[in-house]
């Protein structure tokens, strides 16, 4: 019988090391078949939208973490989300209807992820995102208008960085904001002649915000006069039909829904003073007395507001004049408004005039039939976006970066201010100062103080005020309020009969007697 041999001693593999090698060759073959098939461009374009999006989300959701924000309006936003996801109607916080405010009918969109537990942040997130998801939009046309990929990334980019963009961001939720991204997609879809993707995008955008109807009835313009133009009856047709839908669904916003949910009227209609307070009555003004609205204009600096939203792009925009045009009527009634806030291109007003310049440089660059000339203008727009971001933008490599816009330390009351708005509970009606109020907002009676005591800011003409007697909290810094307001609050709480659970470090929170307690 044969002695069994025994098999030859071998050295021990490194087989992990060897299958780790193998891994990280495959994942590196895998990365490069990806970008072969995406192309350099589109992958460049990737990475500084995913740049955007992790850089301004991480910073807008400190800012909501370490009390940066307000009550106006990220806490008008989040309870009117809530407020929908659990079947009310009313936003104290703005003392409202939810659709007495504004008629952003795409919150029930939002609904769902309510259910599951979401809240300012999350509305934060979805702004961000948006944000940097408009710029794939804007490539396309760039592909489209420039016939040239990398030529594409270029107005992205500008869109990106232009620091109104990344000023609506800091600002936190709003829903114009939101709404850059599928009107950028009509708009596409229109130049694509993709009628049915344009109206179902259009109709998107609009749902976010009724004035977004207005951007769109110009661009309904822009396409009736280029079907006749070109003879093209669909876009003729597309844009007649556009401009009927957006005047019917202004019309039925401002005139039917909105004074449904706030018996008061349209509340922005105030913002115009001595101007008017509707559409007609300012047509009237500048018909009757237009040295009027040449003053305001002068006042609220319309040169400078125009100069400073075209800059980062180059003044490229004036050469496509009529897609200028699409934000044009949303700049007018910022301009004409009393309200300074609107004045600036640092606050979600500006969202449709930045669409429209968007627009307008890609189309006036593409309409360059030399080569040399659109590589010119594209450097122009670069070098323009580049440096306007750096002296006016606010993001890391902005000079205003440290300045205090963003939370970038943590706050020496962070413990404090949190255990202050987690002490509540979640059924209670609570009176709370402007920047705890968005910590608050998952419930039905949430007032900005000194709402109820004090009418502020509060429904129209400080109408409907809610009774006093029905909060049953109190969560207040005392650092946000006024003398005045600091005086209220003393006599509120030797008045009536309050229970303080904490007040030290200029922080009160107080219940009153027999109020839910966790």
């Amino acid at each position: 019988m044969a002695e069994a041999v025994a098999p030859p001693v071998r050295p021990p593999l490194k087989t992990w090391p060897r299958r780790g090698r193998v891994f990280v060759g495959k994942a590196i073959a895998f990365v490069r078949h990806g970008i072969d098939q995406l192309g350099p461009p589109r992958v460049a374009l990737a990475l500084a939208i995913g740049l955007f999006v992790v850089v301004f989300g991480r910073l807008v959701v400190l800012r909501h973490e370490r009390f940066g924000t307000f009550d106006f309006d990220l806490g008008i936003y989040d309870q009117a989300v809530w407020l929908l996801a659990n079947g009310h109607g009313f936003d104290t916080v703005r003392g409202l209807g939810v659709f007495g405010n504004h008629v952003n009918l795409a919150f029930y969109l939002l609904v769902p992820f309510y259910w599951l537990g979401a809240g300012p942040n999350f509305l934060n997130l979805v702004m961000v995102g948006a944000v940097g998801a408009a710029a794939i939009p804007v490539f396309r046309l760039g592909r489209i208008w420039l016939r040239d990929d990398w030529h594409a990334v270029v107005p992205a980019l500008a869109f990106l960085l232009h620091f109104t963009s990344q000023w609506m961001v800091q600002e936190t939720f709003h829903a114009e904001v939101v709404a850059l991204f599928p009107f950028f997609m009509a708009y596409l879809a229109a130049t694509e002649s993709r009628w049915r993707a344009y109206a179902l995008w259009m109709a998107f955008a609009v749902s976010w915000k009724e004035d977004i109807a207005l951007a769109a009835l110009v661009v309904g313009i822009v396409l009736i006069v280029r079907g006749h133009r070109s003879g093209d009856r669909s876009a003729r047709r597309a844009g007649l039909w556009t401009v009927a839908a957006s005047l019917g669904w202004f019309l039925l916003c401002t005139r039917l829904i909105i004074p449904a949910f706030s018996p008061g009227g349209v509340f922005y209609e105030d913002f115009f003073g001595p101007l008017g307070d509707s559409p007609w009555a300012l047509a009237d003004t500048a018909v009757t007395n237009p040295t009027a609205i040449t003053r305001q204009l002068e006042r609220a600096n319309a040169v400078g507001y125009l100069r400073d939203l075209l800059a980062p792009y180059g003044f490229t925009p004036l050469l496509a004049p009529a897609v200028l045009l699409i934000g044009m009527p949303q700049a007018l009634v910022n301009l004409l408004s009393g309200n300074g806030f609107t004045w600036s291109l640092r606050f979600h007003y500006a969202a449709m005039p930045l669409a429209g310049a968007t627009l307008a440089m890609v189309e006036g660059i593409g309409r360059r039939t030399s080569r040399s000339v659109r590589r010119f203008l594209l450097g122009l727009v670069a070098a323009c976006a580049l440096a306007t971001t750096a002296a006016w933008g606010i993001s890391p490599i902005s000079t205003h970066y440290r300045e205090g816009f963003w939370p970038l330390t943590p706050i020496e009351r962070q413990d404090e201010l949190e255990r202050a708005v987690n002490t509540p509970p979640d059924d209670a009606s609570v009176s709370a100062t402007y920047l705890l109020v968005p910590h608050l907002t998952h419930r039905r009676n949430i007032y900005s103080f000194p709402n109820p005591w004090l009418a502020q800011n509060w429904g129209v003409a400080n109408e409907n005020q809610h009774d006093p007697a029905d909060v049953d909290w109190l969560v207040i810094d005392r650092l946000s309020l006024s003398p005045e307001l600091d005086e209220l609050l003393q006599e509120i709480l030797d008045t009536e009969d309050w229970v303080i659970v904490e007040a030290q470090d200029d922080l009160l929170v107080a219940h009153r007697r027999g109020a839910p307690t966790r």
